[in-house]
């Protein structure tokens, strides 16, 4: 049982872990389709990229997103001046025309946020790049509330599968204390006595089988007596 108890928790820990991950997986691949229609609707506009970018900042505040638009020399270009600040890796990684996922970052934005980067190409060429961003607050929210439910429901089923135990346990340890008790009765010679059996686990098997040694006995002790 003890081990039962400790897989659970482990597999409820698991499930948790895996949630969280998903919860965060999720946010990025929305935080990506934004950006990749952002990128279609950029290379689609003529001279209105202003028009573009007011769109869809009106479109993700709503959704507290936040999001830059930067050249390919790290310089932001929408909607505030400055540069970018990405490591190397994540650079190079863009150049080479590969999203950056960051699931978690606190130090960056002076708040914790998931963000990614979508590079950006003109005929072939690394022009610059998007980066969206949502704040880990929300998606903390939603992973406490999951594992809140998730708590929840172990400790309800932990009561559950005591109570389960306890009921199994009590149940045989009475078809034992029955079978013990007919054991008493035949060594004091009462051959008439008789234990209910079934064939659906071990103990009735075991019945079943007194039953028939109690039949032999019975049958040897009459054709003594005759």
């Amino acid at each position: 049982m003890g081990f039962l108890i400790i897989a659970f928790l482990v597999l409820s820990l698991l499930f948790a872990k895996y949630m969280e991950n998903l919860i965060y997986k999720n946010s990025a691949d929305e935080l990506i389709a934004y950006g990749e229609q952002m990128i279609d609707d950029l290379n689609y506009s003529i001279e209105n990229d202003s028009y573009v970018f007011n769109s869809y900042k009106m479109v993700l505040a709503g959704q507290k997103i936040e999001y830059s638009i930067f050249n390919g020399n790290r310089k932001i270009i929408y909607p505030t001046g400055g540069r970018i600040i990405l490591k190397d890796e994540e650079w190079n990684n863009i150049r080479n025309g590969n999203i950056q996922i960051v699931y978690q970052d606190y130090k960056r934005f002076g708040h914790g946020v998931t963000f990614v980067l979508l590079p950006i190409f003109q005929n072939g060429e690394f022009i610059g790049g998007i980066l969206l961003s949502s704040p880990i607050s929300g998606l903390r929210e939603m992973i406490s509330e999951v594992n809140q439910y998730l708590f929840y429901t172990v400790i309800i089923a932990l009561i559950v599968s005591l109570l389960l135990s306890w009921v199994l346990s009590t149940f045989h340890v009475k078809r034992i204390k029955r079978l013990r008790e007919a054991t008493s009765q035949v060594a004091e010679g009462n051959y008439n006595v008789k234990v209910k059996s079934s064939n659906f686990d071990e103990i009735g098997e075991l019945a079943e089988d007194f039953n028939q040694m109690v039949d032999r006995l019975k049958t040897q002790m009459e054709e003594i007596e005759i």
